[in-house]
């Protein structure tokens, strides 16, 4: 019932922005007003970041379920993510899944990969390695690193993919060229091992630096050791 009453107050018609607007960019809440998706999710934003109005999450929720329910994706996502964390509506992580799904099945990579996310962790959905390696491959072929990189440590391990590390590494490439710092990480794991590539210590140690100065600890007490070692 509680699942009910939330699903509930997020569904009623929003008031009058253009009436009741907090904040200065009136033309904004007309627009939200009269539905238009993009400024739902800008008001929705400027309410969760409290930019030019006092911070709200339930008025976010509010807003961002509107945009949701017309079927937009980014919406969609966002509205996940406020379930999952439990921001301006109960923490339910099947809400979450089941938002995330309705923007994954648009092809949106952001919502690919944290829907991969859940099923790798079994939070909200069951766990399933082969479907999280599924959605982590959506994401990462439209260039999602964060999913490039996860992709690449189920390669690594074998978990819903049959285990390959050249594969791993591939994928770790792809995500360390857009700055990711575990795949800067891992990646320099692998160069140190010989796993999947040639070995090769100094493109170990350029990488645990990476990782270390994207602020990765694990990647400065690497490249501290290596180069101690050195």
């Amino acid at each position: 019932m509680k699942k009910i009453a939330l699903c509930i107050s997020l569904l009623f018609p929003l008031i009058a922005w253009s009436n009741t607007c907090e904040i200065q960019e009136v033309a904004l809440c007309k627009a939200a007003d009269q539905g238009n998706e993009d400024a739902l999710i800008m008001l929705g934003t400027l309410y969760y970041e409290g930019k030019g109005v006092k911070q709200d999450f339930k008025k976010t929720a509010q807003l961002i379920s509107q945009a949701a329910l017309k079927g937009n994706a980014r919406a969609q996502t966002l509205l996940g993510a406020m379930y999952y964390e439990g921001k301006g509506v109960g923490q339910d992580y099947a809400e979450a899944a089941k938002w995330y799904k309705l923007a994954a099945d648009q092809g949106y990579s952001m919502a690919q990969g944290q829907l991969a996310t859940l099923y790798y962790m079994g939070k909200g959905v069951p766990l399933d390695y082969q479907i999280a390696s599924k959605w982590f491959m959506e994401a990462a072929e439209q260039g999602d690193s964060y999913s490039q990189a996860l992709l690449g440590v189920m390669y690594y391990e074998g978990k819903g993919v049959d285990k390959d590390s050249k594969i791993a590494a591939k994928w770790l490439k792809k995500a360390s060229e857009q700055n990711n710092p575990k795949a800067h990480f891992i990646l320099g794991f692998l160069f140190l091992t010989g796993d999947g590539v040639r070995k090769n210590e100094a493109l170990a140690s350029k990488y645990f630096r990476k990782a270390c100065d994207s602020g990765l600890q694990d990647g400065c007490h690497a490249y501290s050791k290596l180069s101690k070692k050195n």
